[in-house]
């Protein structure tokens, strides 16, 4: 059985470091077997060095509300299966699923913050 996994992009913008911070989400759309691993990426525009980012990862499963899954860009949020994990290395954040299961299926999507200010 193919699980498709519905990527949200989002681009996403900010007057901070001199200039707007742009996020771009990849793969837009992908599909998946039962068991295999998969990540889906945030990349900014501008160094962390620049802005400290720290993202949030949600999964949505239309038409219910969004569902946080990782904040701080790699703390679990309570109940978050621990097949899920965030990492970060320089501009991209990365959400991972080990052992993908049908119920993973939906959309993704990350937020980024810095400094109390919140981007979606």
């Amino acid at each position: 059985m193919t699980l498709v996994v519905l990527i949200w992009t989002l681009a996403l913008f900010s007057r901070e470091c001199l200039g707007e911070v742009e996020v771009a989400q990849f793969p837009v759309i992908l599909c998946s077997e039962a068991g295999e691993s998969v990540s889906i990426s945030c990349s900014f525009n501008k160094s962390p060095n620049c802005c400290p980012y720290r993202v949030s990862w949600y999964q949505q499963k239309p038409p219910k509300a969004p569902k946080l899954l990782i904040y701080e860009t790699s703390s679990r949020y309570s109940g978050t299966d621990s097949r899920f994990s965030g990492s970060v290395s320089d501009r991209e954040f990365s959400l991972s699923i080990t052992e993908v299961q049908a119920e993973d299926a939906g959309l993704y999507y990350c937020q980024s913050y810095s400094d109390g200010v919140f981007t979606q």
